[in-house]
C-alpha cells in the first residue's frame, strides 16, 4: 500500500497495520527502531547499563570519554 507521500508503508518497514498505530508513533514499529529496541533490552539485560545520581555526575561521566 502507498501513502499519500508515495512512500509504501513496507518500504518505510512498519510492521503494524497503519490503521492501528498513530501516525505520530509509527517510527517505533520501524524494523530500525525495533532493532535498537531489542539492543536496549539486551544491554539492560546484560547490565550494560550505568545510573547517576545527579545530571552533573552523567556529564563528569560523559567528559571522562
Amino acid at each position: 500500500m502507498t501513502s499519500r507521500s508515495g512512500i509504501s508503508r513496507s518500504y518505510l518497514g512498519i510492521e503494524m497495520p497503519k490503521k492501528l498505530v498513530d501516525k505520530s508513533q509509527a517510527y517505533f514499529w520501524t524494523k530500525r527502531w525495533q532493532k535498537g529496541e531489542k539492543e536496549a533490552a539486551e544491554d539492560i539485560k546484560a547490565g550494560r547499563v550505568k545510573t547517576f545520581d545527579s545530571v552533573g555526575e552523567l556529564i563528569k561521566d560523559l567528559d571522562e570519554k
